[in-house]
């Protein structure tokens, strides 16, 4: 005799289907790669800032020790 053992959550996928269905909406992966490619332009932008910023000191105190 088997007994039938009530699973909780029926409506609940398998791991296959999960795996099938993770993204439902692509355009949202699309505007992760933009924000993403925005965030890393605007630390470029930063990095390059800081940059200048220390080789005009660097010129500024070896222009005054001479």
């Amino acid at each position: 005799m088997l007994k039938k053992v009530a699973k909780s959550g029926a409506a609940k996928r398998s791991k296959a289907e999960q795996a099938e269905h993770k993204h439902a909406h692509p355009e949202g992966d699309t505007r992760k790669i933009v924000a993403n490619a925005i965030r890393g332009e605007e630390k470029r932008k930063e990095q390059n800032q800081l940059k200048t910023e220390k080789s005009l000191e660097k010129k500024e105190s070896s222009g005054n020790s001479k």
